[in-house]
């Protein structure tokens, strides 16, 4: 917890009477004493509010908007007489806008809430809503993924960073860029909708409020006067004094509603379980009778037990309440905290995968040609120990043979060393500029790949063991357990390859952009490793869509568990399709001048590093071994993930 943001418990009970009295009925006035020994800081009660302003109007290729920069200023003005710490950003290009929302999030870190306000271009892509750069240009789905701001996105890079979020967004105006990628979509074919208005996003965080100038998929107006409709009567409203945020919002949209003449309606999208006043009453009010709420008393004391959060207090509340309605999440609560911690020494209990022998390999072969130790070895991974990899075993693993180093580590597959025709050729259906030109890359040593994206299960063991930055994304809703990690930047992933190789002693990492595409192909030349059309039988994709001779399928619209579908040649599962997977790579516009020997690109544009492979939201030709995504590496999305590689000494 950083230490700006606690004082010492003696300068709370000092400061106010309310607290002491609360802690003496918590742990009983004999225990005040230990607790003031177990702990010697506890957050402050000073609210921490802290908000970030984008106004963009200055479009290169989208038209200029007259207002997104009053009402940007005039927000910001309001805000900080509200309370807030305030970032303003103006104009923002995509790399400004990107920097922004990075600042933000650590700016956000233990705040009581964080505010986003956006005006400007906006529009709704799929089931996702994009919030326009001023430099935003595209002509295709792919483009216009990459070259906007995902919301959900936004979002996500404040998870588990303040207690509340709330998002207001007056960016349904008029968009000829949405209208262009429509007509360019409908034309080839594409069924994925985009609108001019913005997309109902799901909202997985608690305590999360999305606010749109108007209902999803309609625009909205931009105004006549100094700011927008939707604006002018945030500006008018949110200062009211000891109205609650819901009320507030409720005025907000009636106010909509009068200046539009019904023409426009601002939508709600709200998993709010706290109230907030933006401007709290100065009064205190008088305290309701007890009868009113029977659990106030309790309520009170998780909310003090919250602020203390350590294993001492969170047990007093449950001996106190014992079978309260919020004794499940205070048990849950002390769980998190004295959950043992993994350490890099220790050998985790695993039950190992068996041995699978490459089509081709005899079962002695070592991938380059040897022997182990000097004579014919085998190395029988199933009943082995629960122990990271020996070096006798390192030497002698084989093509597709499997390993875990410990009960939470991924499950590995050793890939072997070879040559491929890395990038796709001028006539592959649904080619983009930046997979050419091919070219030979020589992977020169065999090395291990995880044989699923990393799930959730392992991302939560990180955290758990105290790794991964302590972040814990959200899952819309799909679950956790099995199902892809998701909502990760490329700087989580590095994170966690970092836990992973403290934890092991081992050396773990992302896979080069070559590797990847050399283990996903697995030996084959067509843009899915199983030939060159696609159902959704075999991955999970808008199946809405069709790519080459393949059918409409289903769209599950969400991310399936990652030992799903049938594995490649190699033993790699969903290495197409489900989610994005992150590799260590700076992006290049093409392959001129890139590596050919299997190794890192470093020398590009290291403000974007590169994704692969395509997900569950995605048309099926975004699938294709080939693709290339871009993103910024300190940028979360609901749809990207991750595989980890792991050096092999030979």
């Amino acid at each position: 917890m950083p230490l700006r943001d606690v004082v010492p418990l003696r300068m709370i009970l000092s400061v106010t009477g309310i607290a002491a009295m609360r802690v003496s009925r918590l742990l009983g006035y004999g225990l005040v004493g230990l607790l003031v020994a177990l702990l010697n800081c506890v957050p402050a009660l000073a609210e921490k509010r802290v908000a970030l302003v984008i106004g963009n109007g200055s479009y290169k290729a989208a038209g200029r908007l007259t207002n997104p920069e009053n009402d940007a200023r005039d927000m910001a003005a309001t805000l900080e007489k509200l309370g807030f710490d305030v970032a303003l950003t103006l104009d923002a290009d995509r790399s400004r806008f990107e920097t922004a929302i990075s600042d933000f999030s650590d700016k956000a870190m233990g705040a009581d809430v964080a505010l986003v306000f956006y005006a400007g271009h906006g529009m709704g892509l799929g089931s996702e809503t994009h919030l326009l750069p001023v430099d935003a240009d595209f002509r295709n789905e792919f483009e216009a993924r990459n070259r906007t701001i995902g919301l959900t996105s936004l979002l996500s890079t404040l998870d588990g960073r303040a207690k509340m979020v709330i998002a207001l967004i007056d960016a349904c105006r008029d968009n000829p860029l949405a209208d262009r990628l429509a007509d360019n979509m409908r034309s080839a074919g594409r069924s994925v909708s985009v609108s001019r208005g913005l997309a109902r996003i799901e909202i997985g965080a608690p305590d999360t409020l999305v606010v749109y100038a108007t209902t999803p998929g309609r625009t909205a107006a931009d105004g006549s006067g100094r700011n927008s409709p939707f604006t002018t009567a945030l500006l008018a409203h949110l200062p009211t004094e000891g109205v609650e945020v819901e009320a507030v919002l409720k005025r907000v949209s009636a106010r909509v509603q009068e200046l539009t003449g019904n023409k426009q309606e601002p939508e709600r999208l709200s998993r709010l379980k706290r109230e907030f006043y933006f401007k709290p009453a100065v009064s205190v009010p008088t305290p309701a009778p007890a009868a009113t709420d029977p659990d106030a008393g309790m309520r009170a004391d998780f909310a003090l037990a919250e602020r203390a959060n350590t294993p001492e207090v969170w047990q007093a509340f449950i001996d106190r309440y014992k079978t309260g309605f919020l004794v499940a999440l205070a048990r849950q609560r002390l769980s998190a905290l004295t959950a043992p911690v993994p350490t890099a020494t220790s050998a985790p209990s695993v039950t190992a995968p068996s041995k699978i022998e490459v089509a081709g390999l005899p079962p002695a072969a070592r991938p380059d040609g040897g022997t182990c130790d000097g004579g014919v070895q085998t190395v029988s991974l199933g009943g082995r120990a629960a122990s990271v990899l020996t070096a006798s075993e390192e030497r002698c693993l084989k093509a597709k043979d499997e390993f875990r180093e410990c009960a939470d580590c991924p499950a590995m597959v050793v890939i072997p060393a070879g040559t491929f025709t890395m990038g796709s050729p001028e006539t592959e259906e649904g080619r983009e500029i930046n997979e050419g030109p091919q070219r030979t890359a020589r992977i020169g040593k065999s090395f291990a790949v995880g044989k699923f994206t990393v799930s959730f299960a392992e991302w939560d063991a990180c955290v758990a063991g105290g790794g991964c930055k302590g972040y814990r994304p959200g899952d819309r809703g799909s679950g956790r357990g099995k199902m892809p990690v998701i909502n990760v930047s490329w700087d989580d992933a590095k994170a966690y390859v970092d836990w992973l190789s403290k934890v092991t002693g081992k050396s773990y990492r992302l896979l080069s952009e070559a590797e990847w595409e050399y283990a996903a192909r697995a030996g084959t030349t067509t843009p899915f490793w199983w030939g060159s059309s696609i159902s959704t039988s075999q991955a999970n994709y808008a199946g809405n869509s069709t790519y080459g001779s393949g059918k409409k399928g289903e769209f599950r619209e969400r991310t399936v568990p990652v030992d799903s579908f049938a594995a490649n040649p190699f033993g790699l599962y969903q290495v197409h399709g489900n989610v994005w997977q992150w590799v260590e790579d700076c992006y290049s516009d093409d392959y001129k001048g890139a590596p050919t020997d299997g190794s890192v690109n470093t020398t590009d544009d290291c403000k974007y590093r590169v994704l692969r492979g395509g997900s569950w939201d995605d048309d099926p030709r975004y699938l294709r071994a080939a693709v290339r995504g871009r993103y910024n590496p300190g940028n979360r999305y609901f749809d990207n993930g991750f595989r980890v590689a792991r050096t092999l000494t030979r």
